[in-house]
């Protein structure tokens, strides 16, 4: 109800927007970056950064959008990575509430090579 009447009041809903850290391990790096790719298409609106780590064994980032959204994501890179064996282990923070988007778009930062096309089954990408 209060979500009606905001819209009544303003003719726009005022979304609140989250912020999502995660940390992944992995064992297959171009993999990780296909997987991100796949998440962008299939979740718009995504923002946010990946970035290896210098040691290459993990990938570092964030990411912001609706509360949604960043479920939606954390589900396709779980089940994505673990069948595809390219993620070892992966860390998420507790969704943040944000004030406002610190990420104009998603960027991934001196992650390798060029990404193949998209491998992983739709099946895997839908709840």
């Amino acid at each position: 109800m209060a979500e009606s009447t905001a819209l009544a009041n303003t003719g726009t809903l005022d979304p609140k927007i989250f912020r999502l850290q995660f940390d992944l391990e992995v064992m297959v790096p171009q993999r990780v970056m296909e997987i991100f790719r796949i998440a962008q298409t299939r979740v718009s609106g995504i923002r946010g950064a990946i970035e290896p780590t210098p040691d290459g064994q993990h990938f570092v980032g964030f990411l912001e959008g609706n509360q949604e959204m960043l479920e939606k994501i954390r589900v396709i890179i779980e089940r994505s990575g673990a069948l595809l064996s390219a993620i070892k282990n992966a860390v998420f923070s507790e969704l943040e509430e944000i004030a406002k988007f610190t990420a104009e778009t998603f960027n991934m930062v001196n992650c390798p090579g060029p990404t193949p096309e998209p491998t992983i089954p739709l099946a895997l990408t839908r709840q």
